[in-house]
């Protein structure tokens, strides 16, 4: 797998029909290309952060 320094996540989906999340990618640029080659749909880029072990 590669370097994950910086992952990201790709969002498709919108709040009706729902969200589908891909991923992680290498950081944005990895990302972005990916789904930059799907068909036309609604998509975000996130990043991808570590679970914190304390709850809030």
């Amino acid at each position: 797998m590669a370097n994950l320094s910086s992952p990201h996540i790709v969002i498709i989906g919108n709040p009706v029909d729902g969200f589908t999340h891909y991923g992680p990618f290498a950081d944005w640029e990895a990302a972005t290309d990916w789904v930059e080659s799907l068909s036309d749909c609604d998509w975000w880029i996130a990043p991808l952060e570590p679970a914190d072990p304390t709850p809030v």
